[in-house]
């Protein structure tokens, strides 16, 4: 009948509309961006991270746009033989203009965001930015302030590719070559992995010690692994079919690169102590309940 063939078009389409869906749930290969961890609510956990974003970026346009203004005032002082105040009041006002737009088409184009295709894991690319450095400034202000809801952790991905051994000693070796170099005097910096896989178990996490440990001895010998509080953490993160990587700076003193202020990360940790702790007391007054009821028993 004409309403089975109209069910059966309607479920191929549904059916090819799906398939097409879970073809680009995952992050492409050959991007750099920032891989947020959030707590379930990733639409509102997004837009905290756009607007840490927006924010950051704005600082850094505003110091060049006062630089730009600076140097192009200072230009047209030279060239012109006409009433110089006149001519920088004009000169601020359009050089303040043409940056204010250019400031607002580059907001429109700056953040991108690719699917992870695993829940609360949120991956953005962002033109024209200093991934490390925006991650460096964007945990300073979450951990001074409670600014994030939602968000966890932020990590600075410098490399993504598709999960595979080969492709993963490749990005291995290219973030140890790139990051473990020796300073002024002539040390290696201290190092450790963070390696975490979701949506995929293929690699596991010796592999990656292994490849690491390989590139290590090959590129930089005298690196020492510290587990407690390395200079350098490389992570690598295996998300579905992707895989991000990056390097950490002081990524255990500085919590992890927690997006939460420190008074907060205190308390949820108070407050697990404190169910911890009403919990044992709960046992405790149990087990005495059950002595006590023992001790009735043998009177009886």
């Amino acid at each position: 009948s004409s309403y089975t063939m109209g069910n059966d078009h309607n479920d191929r389409k549904r059916k090819h509309a799906w398939n097409h869906h879970t073809k680009v749930k995952s992050v492409e290969a050959g991007l750099s961006g920032l891989f947020f961890t959030c707590d379930g609510h990733e639409k509102g956990a997004l837009t905290e991270g756009y607007n840490l974003i927006d924010q950051i970026m704005e600082e850094l346009d505003a110091s060049s746009v006062a630089e730009a203004v600076d140097a192009q005032v200072g230009k047209e002082e030279e060239d012109s033989d006409v009433d110089p105040e006149e001519d920088i009041a004009d000169t601020i006002k359009r050089q303040c203009k043409e940056q204010k737009e250019a400031a607002r088409d580059k907001k429109k184009k700056r953040c991108h965001q690719r699917p992870t295709g695993v829940k609360n894991c949120l991956f953005v690319t962002v033109k024209d930015a200093n991934i490390l450095a925006l991650c460096d400034r964007m945990i300073e202000i979450a951990q001074a302030s409670a600014r994030c809801r939602y968000l966890q952790r932020v990590l600075p991905v410098e490399e993504t590719a598709s999960v595979g051994l080969e492709e993963m000693n490749k990005m291995i070796l290219k973030l140890v070559q790139r990051h473990l170099v020796k300073d002024d005097e002539g040390r290696f910096p201290s190092y450790a992995l963070e390696y975490k896989a979701r949506n995929n178990d293929s690699i596991k996490r010796n592999s990656v010690l292994e490849m690491l440990d390989d590139a290590v001895r090959m590129i930089a010998p005298g690196a020492k692994v510290d587990l407690k509080d390395p200079q350098i953490t490389i992570f690598i993160q295996v998300v579905r079919t992707s895989i991000l990587g990056g390097v950490a700076r002081k990524f255990n003193s500085r919590r992890k690169y927690s997006m939460r202020p420190n008074q907060e990360e205190k308390e949820g940790v108070k407050k697990e102590e404190k169910k911890e702790e009403e919990k044992k007391d709960e046992d405790d007054d149990e087990e005495k309940e059950e002595v006590n009821e023992e001790e009735e028993e043998k009177k009886e």
